[in-house]
C-alpha cells in the first residue's frame, strides 16, 4: 500500500479530531491546542477561492471491502493484501491494515501482514482507509492450511557392519521435527527388512514420518555390510616326519580352503617353510596362509620333526669255515673168504656156503678190507 495515503489517512483523522475538539469549545467547553496542520479540505477550500470554482461535494462514503484469499498456509508472512481488495469510488488506492486476529497467529507491527502457526480457522480484522479519511472495518474468516513437510535427520549416511553382527539399532540414527509440531522423532516408522545380517553387500534402510495434518517425509539410510570372515583351512595332518637329507615333502597334499563369500580357495593356499632345515635334526613349524578377495587372512601351523639320517652299519669279514675232520669210518665185523678174496657181513647166506678153511673172521674198517685185496660180496654189500 501506498505509503504516503496511509499518513494522508493520519493527517485527515487527526483534522476531524481538531474540528470534534473545536465544535466542543464552541458549545462552552474550553477550546484545546492542535498541531498547526491544515486538513485536505482547508487546502481545497482555498484553492476553491482562489481559483473562483464552485465548491466540490465532501467525500464521506468508506472504502468498500472484499474477501481475497480464504486459505492460507501455515509459517509464512501473508499480506493483508492477499486476504481482502478494498475498493473506493474516489480513491484508486486505499490503506489496508490488519487490525486483529484471533487464535495462534502474530500480526505484524505495522498491520501489513499476519502469520498463522496453527492449522484452523481464523477471523481476522480488518480496516481501509481513503485518502478522505473514510475507513471501513470488516472480518473475514479464513483457514490456515499446514503445508509444511517435516524433516527427518540421519546423523549417519552410510553405516559400515561386519559380517559377523547379527543385529543393530538402526532406529537410533534418526530424528524427525516440524516447525509446527516440534519434535516427531516418536512417529518415525522404519523398515530395515532388507538387510541380511551376515551377508556381505549394500542394503537400504527406509524412514517415513507424518505429522497430525499428513504432511509426509522419508530418508533412506546405505547400510555396506564387509566381508570380515577369513577362509576355513583344513589340514590333514599336524605334523609331518622327515629324515635329513630328504628334502621338502608336499605339503599342500589333501589341504583345502573354503570361503563363505569366495567359495573353494585351495588353490590359493601358500606354504611358509622358511625356518625348516631339512639337513639337520630337529623340530620345526611350517605356515599355511590363505586370503579371500577381501584380503581377510588365516593361517594354520603344522609341526616338521626331522630325524637324523641313520649311521650304516659296517659290513662283517667274511667268515671261513673251519676244516671238518671227516668222522671216522665205522669199524664192522666182515667174513672173509680167503679162497674167493671176497668179504660178507656175517649174516650173508653165502657163508654158510663157505668151507670152515677158508672162512676168515676180521673186525675193521672196510678200507681197511679192501687194502687187503679183498672185494665186497655182491649179495649182501658190505
Amino acid at each position: 500500500m501506498n505509503k504516503n495515503l496511509r499518513k494522508m489517512a493520519a493527517l485527515i483523522l487527526m483534522t476531524v479530531m481538531a474540528m470534534c475538539f473545536a465544535a466542543c469549545g464552541s458549545s462552552g467547553e474550553p477550546a484545546r491546542t492542535m498541531p498547526e496542520t491544515e486538513s485536505p479540505a482547508s487546502e481545497a477550500e482555498s484553492a476553491e477561492t482562489e481559483d473562483e470554482s464552485p465548491e466540490e461535494p465532501a467525500d464521506t462514503t468508506g472504502p468498500v471491502l472484499e474477501a481475497k484469499g480464504t486459505e492460507f498456509p501455515l509459517m509464512e508472512s501473508i499480506s493483508v493484501d492477499d486476504i481482502v481488495t478494498a475498493t473506493d469510488e474516489t480513491d484508486e488506492e486505499t490503506a489496508l491494515l490488519i487490525i486483529a486476529c484471533d487464535g495462534d497467529a502474530e500480526v505484524a507491527a505495522g498491520g501489513e501482514s499476519v502469520i498463522f502457526r496453527k492449522s484452523g480457522t481464523y477471523n481476522v480484522g480488518v480496516m481501509a482507509t481513503d485518502s478522505a479519511g473514510n475507513s471501513t472495518k470488516g472480518t473475514v474468516e479464513v483457514k490456515a492450511v499446514n503445508r509444511v513437510l517435516p524433516e527427518i535427520a540421519l546423523s549417519e549416511t552410510t553405516v559400515g557392519l561386519g559380517d559377523s553382527q547379527t543385529a543393530y539399532d538402526f532406529r537410533k540414527l534418526a530424528s524427525a521435527s516440524s516447525p509446527v509440531y516440534g519434535d516427531l522423532t516418536d512417529s518415525i516408522t522404519m523398515d530395515d527388512s532388507a538387510v541380511q545380517f551376515g551377508v556381505p553387500g549394500t542394503y537400504e534402510v527406509v524412514y517415513h514420518v507424518a505429522d497430525p495434518d499428513g504432511n509426509e517425509k522419508g530418508a533412506s539410510l546405505e547400510v555396506v555390510i564387509r566381508d570380515t570372515t577369513g577362509p576355513v583351512l583344513h589340514l590333514p595332518v599336524s605334523e609331518f616326519s622327515l629324515t635329513a637329507g630328504d628334502g621338502k615333502p608336499d605339503y599342500l597334499a589333501g589341504v583345502t580352503a573354503e570361503d563363505k563369500v569366495d567359495g573353494d580357495l585351495s588353490s590359493k593356499v601358500q606354504v611358509d617353510d622358511l625356518s625348516v632345515n631339512y639337513e639337520a635334526a630337529g623340530t620345526y613349524t611350517v605356515v599355511f596362509l590363505v586370503a579371500d578377495a577381501a584380503d581377510n587372512l588365516t593361517k594354520a601351523e603344522a609341526s616338521v620333526v626331522v630325524e637324523p639320517e641313520p649311521t650304516p652299519e659296517p659290513t662283517p669279514e667274511p667268515t671261513v669255515a673251519p676244516a671238518v675232520e671227516p668222522a671216522p669210518e665205522p669199524k664192522n665185523t666182515y667174513i672173509l673168504n680167503t679162497n674167493k678174496k671176497k668179504f660178507h657181513y656175517p649174516w650173508c647166506s653165502s657163508v654158510n656156503k663157505m668151507k670152515d678153511k677158508n672162512k676168515q673172521e676180521y673186525t675193521g674198517t672196510r678200507d681197511e678190507v679192501m687194502g687187503m685185496g679183498y672185494v665186497p660180496c655182491q649179495r649182501c654189500n658190505p
